[in-house]
Order: C-alpha cells, then sequence, then structure tokens
C-alpha cells in the first residue's frame, strides 16, 4: 500500500527526475514529515541502493516480497557504488541512481518535496553509513 497523499501524475518515462534533487545548496535538514509507510519505502530503497550493492546480498527489508530494482540494474547499482567509493561523488552518484528505470519509477510516484525527502534520507541514511566506516 502506498500512501496516496505523496502520488502524481506520471507525464514521461524517460523524463529525469526535478534538477532540484541534485541541488546542494543546503545539506538535509532532518525535518521532514515522512510517515512510517513512507520511512519503510524510503529505507527499502535507500539499502537497496546503498547497502546492498556494497556488500553483494540483499539485507532486510520492510516489504521482503516487493523488488525495488530490476534484476539486469543490480549489476549498474554496484559500478555506482564502486565508483561512488573511489572519488566520493555525491552528485553524480545520485544522478546515476536516479536515472536508473526502477528509481524513477519509484520518484515519479512521488511529489517533489517528497522526492527531495527521499534524496535526504537516501544520503543520510544510506551514503552515511559508508562514510561512518
Amino acid at each position: 500500500m502506498k500512501p496516496s497523499s505523496v502520488h502524481r501524475k506520471v507525464e514521461h518515462e524517460t523524463e529525469f527526475p526535478d534538477a532540484a534533487l541534485l541541488s546542494f545548496r543546503d545539506l538535509p535538514s532532518g525535518d521532514h514529515s515522512l510517515t512510517p509507510q513512507e520511512l519503510c519505502y524510503f529505507d527499502d530503497m535507500a539499502t537497496t541502493l546503498v547497502i546492498d550493492s556494497v556488500l553483494d546480498f540483499q539485507t532486510h527489508k520492510m516489504h521482503p516480497r516487493k523488488r525495488y530494482i530490476k534484476q539486469d540494474e543490480r549489476n549498474m547499482t554496484v559500478n555506482i557504488m564502486r565508483e561512488f567509493r573511489e572519488a566520493n561523488d555525491f552528485p553524480l552518484a545520485l544522478m546515476e541512481f536516479f536515472s536508473l528505470r526502477s528509481v524513477k519509477d519509484f520518484l515519479s510516484r512521488l511529489t517533489l518535496q517528497k522526492q527531495i525527502e527521499f534524496r535526504d534520507h537516501h544520503i543520510s541514511t544510506g551514503f552515511a553509513s559508508l562514510l561512518q566506516q
């Protein structure tokens, strides 16, 4: 079940997510209003993209039956994280993640504000856990 209040109509399947997602003028504030359901989906997607790609196996998910990325995108996420760990280039890694069709589909169902909240959550939970090693 996805929260209906955050959905928006998909205009073009190939359109790139909003440029605001790649803007880092401000650090993530943590002042977001995520529902428990949104937090579960955001956590599952962030760990799928970042943690699972580094560990090379699927970690526990709140929604274990949901597949967050397509099988053919798995190698892409591994390469994105390998490049990120070498260069620590957040904007490049985010752009590459947000260009994956599974992630574009995930984001297309969210309002811009929720997309930004996902980006901030992705940075603060996914990438931050790697930088603390």
